[in-house]
This record gives structure tokens, C-alpha cells and sequence, in this order.
């Protein structure tokens, strides 16, 4: 998944309680993505596709699964955490997420994007890295996290994109109007709901 996405799951689950969160041992992520994969695509093969999930080997994970294995390196560990993350406790996140869709959204980031404007002729030679701390209003959150329902990293950049041109810089008038904004290297995105 995308940095805005990850930013987004991390959010709707830090509403969930103590007692919905995710198992917190590695045998437990280990276990629960497992189960997510002969519940979504049957049994066959679904160790293979768990291991491919995380980018490991099948045999790592069935160490993991048991237990032989207890602390994989920090990306692994992080990777297994955000596949758990995505499809746990599926209807306590939509409701998490329906709450939310009403009200606006924080958004922390640093992002590298540029401009063009279509009337001047003027581009960015090189985009700069630039942080990000607004507030989306509802009618932006809304199709915001209808992106992360749908999977839809593309979707969240460009709604993220829309409101940066629409809100922050076409509001200044004269050429601003035709001024859009692309983003590139995404560093990180924190969402608070």
C-alpha cells in the first residue's frame, strides 16, 4: 500500500479499543494474516501468498507462524503489522470510517511536489520537498476515505492534490486559477480523525 493509505489505516485504527486491536505477538500478526488468506482465496497455497504478502520466504514464514521465530527485523515486523492492520476487525473499521467521513481530517506530511500553470507556461524544474499540516474539510475526507475503502492510492493523491490547488492556491486569484499541483516522493502522511 501507498504512505497516504498506511497514514489513513493507521488513523481508523487508532480509534479501535484496547480490546479490537491486533494480536501483538509475530506467531499472533502471523496466525491472523494467515487466516485472512484461506478466508479470502481458500486454502491452497495460502502460505505461499501470506509469505509473498510480506516478501519472504515461505519457510520464514512457517517460523514465524510457530513461533521459532519470534522477532523478524524491523521492516518485516512492520510490513506484517500494516498487512494485519488492513483487514482486521473489517466492520468496526467501517463504522470507524462512516463516523469519520462527517467531520474533517488532520493531515501531517512531507511530500515532494511541483506546479504547472497552464496559462503561463510556467513549471517547477525541480519539485522540492515541502511539509504538509491542513485541515480537510468534510467534503474532501469523504471521498478521501472512500479512496482507502476502494484501495485507491492514486485516488488519495489526487484528492490530496485537489485540495492544495483549490483551497490554498487558486484562492489567491489571477493566474492562480490555473495553477496545478503534482506530487512526488511521498516521505510519510499522519492522519488524526
Amino acid at each position: 500500500m501507498g504512505k497516504i493509505l498506511d497514514g489513513l489505516r493507521r488513523a481508523v485504527y487508532g480509534k479501535l479499543t484496547d480490546q479490537q486491536a491486533i494480536p501483538k505477538t509475530t506467531k499472533g500478526q502471523a496466525a491472523a494474516l494467515l487466516r485472512d488468506e484461506k478466508k479470502t482465496r481458500g486454502e491452497a497455497g495460502a502460505v505461499q501468498r501470506a509469505a509473498a504478502r510480506l516478501g519472504i520466504h515461505p519457510d520464514s514464514f512457517r517460523r514465524y507462524l510457530n513461533g521459532k521465530r519470534k522477532n523478524p527485523p524491523a521492516q518485516i515486523q512492520q510490513k506484517l503489522e500494516s498487512e494485519v492492520r488492513a483487514n482486521w476487525k473489517p466492520r468496526v473499521q467501517k463504522q470507524v470510517i462512516k463516523a469519520a467521513q462527517g467531520g474533517p481530517v488532520r493531515v501531517k506530511g512531507k511530500a515532494e511536489f511541483g506546479y504547472s500553470n497552464s496559462r503561463s507556461g510556467a513549471t517547477t524544474p525541480d519539485p522540492r520537498m515541502r511539509h504538509i499540516a491542513e485541515t480537510l474539510p468534510p467534503h474532501y475526507a469523504t471521498p478521501l476515505f472512500q479512496a482507502l475503502e476502494d484501495g485507491d492510492e492514486q485516488e488519495a493523491q489526487r484528492i490530496l492534490a485537489l485540495y492544495i490547488q483549490v483551497e490554498k492556491i487558486h484562492e489567491a486569484g489571477g493566474d492562480n486559477e490555473y495553477t496545478e499541483i503534482q506530487f512526488g516522493d511521498i516521505r510519510f502522511m499522519d492522519f488524526d480523525i
